[in-house]
């Protein structure tokens, strides 16, 4: 945590507002792609304040590499906050509905699946 701090200063203060992350289609199943994070995004999550759903995906995109790191990944799967969360649902109800299923059914042969659900 005190590396990603310190990286926060720095490059926040020299090279913008914001800076990409990529996954992979064994991340979450759904083809690679990227999305971009708000360095305000990284300030909320040392002050504890409400998180974006992008700060939960990183989160859970650092829990899928330490499940295929220790040999869990065939067992613990996750879905994207990206595609489930309060802002999406309220918005597109059926087609949050759909990605959930999507991605269960994708990953129905893991005893655990994670939906790491973002009210913001």
């Amino acid at each position: 945590m005190f590396n990603l701090h310190r990286w926060y200063l720095r490059m926040s203060k020299d090279h913008g507002k914001m800076f990409g992350v990529k996954y992979r289609d064994h991340d979450f199943f759904r083809g690679e792609e990227d999305f971009w994070v708000y360095f305000e995004n990284l300030y909320h999550i040392y002050h504890r304040q409400a998180l974006d759903a992008s700060i939960i995906t990183i989160w859970v995109l650092q829990e899928t590499q330490r499940s295929r790191k220790y040999g869990w990944h065939h067992q613990i799967g996750f879905m994207s906050p990206l595609l489930v969360n309060q802002k999406v649902l309220n918005e597109n109800y059926k087609e949050t509905c759909q990605n959930m299923y999507d991605s269960l059914t994708m990953q129905n042969y893991k005893s655990y699946i994670f939906i790491p659900y973002n009210f913001g």
